[in-house]
């Protein structure tokens, strides 16, 4: 893939970034901006998990929160079947974010590289690198930004099986580059994006299921 946020740059992505095979060696150029060039590094976890709904200081680094929760009104398994194959993330993906895939990631697993590409800004792509942490079959899935440009970024995917289908939650952690600076980008720019990407997510998931209810935490 309504909720609380605290908002980022963009959902998925990379660059001129290339990849070998998903064994082989990836190798992921830094954004590129009309001619300019930034170099961001993947995050680590912050000491303690932020639970307030606008972020919480961690030493010098603003972290942030966004979950959603949506009712999917089909079988547990047809749901999972298609959250856990990664080409169809680009379904779920407003179109002018042009995202893509680089390359064949086949079904997903504990420790799979994927990497992609997506437009931020009309002369700015970025490349993205993320690694899926953790697989509980039918249950849930975490993907970790190694190369992109957060900071910090961790997303936690759950299917709870309810009657008449899955609740499905998507709680995300992430921090921003730059100090102060990408406090204010965030306030101006990143969180709408956010809020714009994932409720496009909403959208295409009960186009693609049917429509559900969605609450908000």
């Amino acid at each position: 893939m309504a909720g609380r946020a605290t908002g980022l740059i963009a959902s998925g992505a990379s660059g001129p970034a290339a990849v070998r095979s998903e064994s082989g060696p990836y190798r992921a150029a830094a954004p590129q901006c009309e001619g300019y060039s930034f170099n961001f590094r993947s995050g680590r976890p912050p000491q303690r998990h932020p639970s307030d709904r606008f972020g919480r200081i961690q030493g010098t680094v603003m972290v942030h929160t966004l979950e959603r929760l949506q009712f999917i009104p089909a079988d547990p398994a047809r749901v999972w079947e298609y959250f856990s194959t990664p080409r169809n993330l680009d379904a779920l993906t407003p179109p002018e974010m042009k995202f893509r895939i680089l390359g064949e990631p086949g079904p997903m697993h504990a420790g799979q590289l994927i990497a992609y590409r997506i437009r931020v800004l009309p002369a700015c792509w970025v490349g993205w690198l993320t690694e899926i942490r953790h697989v509980t079959p039918g249950i849930s899935f975490v993907d970790e930004q190694r190369i992109g440009p957060y900071r910090f970024w961790y997303h936690v995917h759950r299917f709870e099986p309810r009657d008449g289908g899955v609740l499905m939650t998507d709680h995300v952690t992430y921090a921003l580059p730059f100090g102060p600076l990408g406090d204010l980008v965030h306030w101006l720019w990143v969180r709408r994006q956010l809020r714009r990407i994932f409720d496009y997510r909403h959208t295409a998931v009960d186009r693609i299921f049917g429509s559900g209810s969605t609450s908000r935490a």
